[in-house]
C-alpha cells in the first residue's frame, strides 16, 4: 500500500486529509509537528509527503531542507499546504525542492489530483532510473564477459558457457589454440601491429570453423588470454576424422601470412583438444568444467613441448600424479639396462599379391615395477629427460638386427620400418648413427625404411630435406608417416626426398562409407603414383576397407585385417605361414626388393 506522510498541526485539517487518503486507498502516516514528521519520514520512507508550512518546532521549509540533506529522503515527492498564496512563498518552497503547492482551503479532488500527479511523476522517474541501471548493468556484464580487443567472449564467458552446455547432457569438444612464440612476436612488432595480428587471428578462427554450437545466448569462440583462443564444437570422436580435419584446418589457415603495414608476418599455432567423452571429474573439488579446461591445457602443453605447429588430443593417461610420473621416470632410467624394453612388429602386406613385404618396428615397455607402460606415457617423458636418443638408437639397432636374421631365414628379404621422431631428426650425427647400425648389423640399406611424420618435416623443412637426402644417398628408404591428416601436405610431396606415403588411420576407417575420405585417399594415391611413390594404408581393419583400397590401387596395407603388432617370434611364424600360403596358391613370389 502507498504510504503518505501528513505533517499538519491543525487537528481538523489533519483528520480531513487522512479521511480523503483512506478513501482513495492510501495509508496515511500522521505527524503533528515538523520534528515528529521528520522522524516518521526517516523511519518509514513514505512514498509522498504532505506538509503544512507553518508548524511548531520545525516549519515546512525547515523539514524540506532537512530531508534534502539525506540522499534516500531527498527524492520523495513533497507537497506544501499553506494559507499563504503570495508569489514569494510559492517561490521559496519550489526553490527548496517541493513538488507542488496547495493553498488552503482546497477541495478533495484538488488534493487527490496533486497526489496522483506526483506519484505518476515519481513512477516515471523511477522507471527511467531502473532502465538506466539495467543498461549500465548489462554494459558492465558485457565488459566483464567480453574481450575488449577482439570483442569475443572471454575466459569468464567460456566457464559460464561450459556450465550451460554441461547441463544439456550433450557431448562436445574444446579446442585450445595458442599462438607459438608469441613473446618473440610481440617483442619484434609494435603494440598496434601486435593487436592487429590478434584481431586478424580471431577473424580467421571465426570464419573457418565448420560446426557452430552458438545460439543467441551461447557462443562458441572465445579469447582466453594474450595469445590463446578456444572454440567449442559438437564433434567428439578423434578416430572419426572430423576432429583431426578441423584441427588441421585451423593449423593451415592460421599459418598463412598476415599483412601488417604492408609486410607479411607468419605465425604457427599449437592446439590442445579435450572432449567430454574422455574427461571425468578428477575429484569432488574439481568440476567437470575445470577438468575439461585442464585436459585441453595438458594436450596443448604436449604439443608445445614438441615445438608447436601441431595438435594433440587429451587422453586420461596424460594426467597422472607427480609420484606416478616420478615412478615412470625413475624406472625408465633402468629400462634399457634391465632389458625391459621390447620391439614388437606389425606386418605390411602387398595388397595385390597378399605377401609380406615388410614390418614396422613398434616399441613396448614391460616394467618389472610398473607392468606394461603405454608408449604415449613413457616416450614423452623419455624426450623430456633426454633418454629418447639412447632408446631410439637401441630400437634402430634391434630392428635392423632382427631384419638381418629374417633375411637369412626367408627365401626373400623382409624390410624393416623404424619410426623417427622430430627430436631424433634434429639430433646431430643422425646419419652417422644410421650408417654405423647398418654396418654393425650387416643389413643392406635398402631394407631399412625410416618413417617420419609430416609435421616433423614441415617444422624445419630445409634442414629435414638435407638430412633425408643424405640418408637416401646411403640407400635408406624414407616414408612420410600419418600422411593425409593435413591434406595440404600434398604440395610438399615433390620437395621431400621420400619413397613411400603412409595414409593415416583416420582416413581408412569405414572408408567404403565415407565419401569425403574417399576423395582424399583417391587424390593422395593418384598423386603419389604420379610422383613414383608407393602408398601404405595404415590401420585397415575390415574386409570392406581392404576391398576399397584394392579398388584404388593402394600398394601396401598395414592393419588388424591382416595382423596385429606381435613379438618377433610370432611375426616370424606369421611370415613363414604367409610364404607357404603364397607357394601353395601358386601366386607370385615375394619381390626381391621392397614394394615401398
Amino acid at each position: 500500500m502507498i504510504k503518505i506522510l501528513v505533517i499538519e498541526d491543525n487537528e481538523a485539517a489533519r483528520e480531513n486529509i487522512s479521511d480523503i487518503l483512506r478513501l482513495e486507498g492510501f495509508e496515511p502516516l500522521i505527524a503533528t509537528d515538523g520534528q515528529q514528521g521528520l522522524e516518521l519520514a526517516v523511519q518509514h520512507l513514505p512514498d509522498l509527503i504532505i506538509c503544512d508550512v507553518m508548524m511548531p518546532k520545525l516549519n515546512g521549509y525547515e523539514v524540506l531542507g532537512a530531508l534534502s540533506q539525506q540522499e534516500r529522503l531527498s527524492t520523495i515527492p513533497f507537497i506544501f499546504l499553506t494559507a499563504k498564496a503570495a508569489r514569494y512563498d510559492v517561490r521559496q518552497g519550489m526553490t527548496l525542492g517541493s513538488s507542488d503547492y496547495l493553498t488552503k482551503p482546497f477541495s478533495p479532488s484538488e488534493l487527490v489530483t496533486a497526489i496522483q500527479t506526483q506519484l505518476k511523476r515519481k513512477e516515471a522517474i523511477s522507471q527511467s532510473y531502473t532502465q538506466q541501471i539495467d543498461h549500465l548493468k548489462r554494459s558492465i556484464d558485457q565488459n566483464s564477459y567480453t574481450d575488449e580487443l577482439t570483442q569475443l567472449p572471454n575466459q569468464a564467458a567460456l566457464s559460464q558457457t561450459l556450465e550451460q552446455y554441461l547441463t544439456q547432457d550433450k557431448d562436445f569438444s574444446l579446442f585450445l589454440i595458442s599462438v607459438d612464440q608469441f613473446s618473440f612476436l610481440s617483442s619484434t612488432l609494435n603494440t598496434a601491429d601486435t593487436e592487429e595480428l590478434i584481431k586478424l587471428i580471431a577473424q580467421r578462427i571465426q570464419k573457418v570453423f565448420p560446426h557452430s554450437m552458438a545460439s543467441e545466448s551461447l557462443k562458441d569462440t572465445f579469447r582466453m588470454g594474450q595469445n590463446q583462443f578456444s572454440v567449442l564444437t559438437d564433434q567428439v570422436d578423434p578416430e572419426g576424422g572430423q576432429l583431426p580435419r578441423t584441427a588441421y584446418r585451423f593449423l593451415n589457415l592460421l599459418r598463412a601470412p598476415y599483412i601488417l603495414n604492408g609486410k607479411a608476418v607468419n605465425v604457427t599455432t599449437s592446439i590442445g583438444i579435450a572432449s567430454t567423452t574422455n574427461v571425468t571429474e578428477a575429484s569432488r573439488q574439481v568440476s567437470k568444467v575445470e577438468s575439461l579446461l585442464q585436459g585441453a591445457k595438458t594436450a596443448l602443453y604436449k604439443v608445445q613441448q614438441k615445438g608447436g605447429n601441431d595438435y594433440c588430443f587429451y587422453r586420461p593417461e596424460m594426467i597422472f600424479s607427480a609420484f606416478e610420473r616420478l615412478d615412470v621416470e625413475n624406472a625408465l632410467y633402468y629400462a634399457l639396462q634391465q632389458d625391459e624394453l621390447e620391439v614388437f612388429y606389425q606386418s605390411q602386406i602387398d595388397i595385390s599379391e597378399g605377401c609380406v613385404v615388410g614390418v614396422e618396428a613398434l616399441l613396448r615397455w614391460n616394467s618389472a615395477q610398473l607392468g606394461w607402460v603405454s608408449p604415449t606415457k613413457f616416450i614423452p617423458i623419455a624426450e623430456e629427460i633426454g633418454l629418447i636418443n639412447d632408446i631410439s638408437k637401441w630400437v634402430l639397432w634391434k630392428a635392423c638386427e632382427q631384419a638381418k636374421q629374417w633375411q637369412t631365414m626367408m627365401p626373400k628379404p623382409i624390410g624393416i620400418s623404424v619410426n623417427l621422431s622430430a627430436v631424433q631428426l634434429s639430433q646431430p650425427g643422425l646419419c652417422e648413427i644410421v650408417r654405423k647400425v647398418l654396418k654393425d648389423t650387416g643389413l643392406e640399406p635398402h631394407l631399412l625404411c625410416l618413417e617420419i611424420t609430416e609435421n616433423a618435416l614441415i617444422k624445419n623443412k630445409s634442414y629435414a630435406i638435407n638430412i633425408l637426402q643424405e640418408l637416401k644417398k646411403m640407400g635408406v628408404r624414407i616414408a612420410i608417416d600419418d600422411f593425409g591428416t593435413g591434406y595440404s601436405g600434398l604440395g610438399y610431396l615433390s620437395s621431400f626426398p621420400c619413397n613411400t606415403i603412409k595414409l593415416d588411420r583416420m582416413f581408412i576407417q569405414d572408408i567404403h562409407q565415407r565419401f569425403s575420405n574417399q576423395r582424399i585417399v583417391s587424390a593422395i594415391i593418384k598423386m603419389s603414383h604420379e610422383l613414383d611413390l608407393n602408398v601404405i594404408a595404415e590401420g585397415a581393419e575390415t574386409p570392406e576397407e581392404l576391398d576399397y583400397l584394392k579398388l584404388q590401387k593402394c600398394d601396401i596395407v598395414q592393419g588388424f585385417v591382416y595382423a596385429k603388432p606381435m613379438p618377433s617370434h610370432d611375426v616370424t611364424q606369421f611370415i613363414q605361414a604367409n610364404i607357404s600360403e603364397q607357394l601353395d596358391s601358386n601366386q607370385a613370389s615375394i619381390p626381391a626388393t621392397l614394394a615401398y
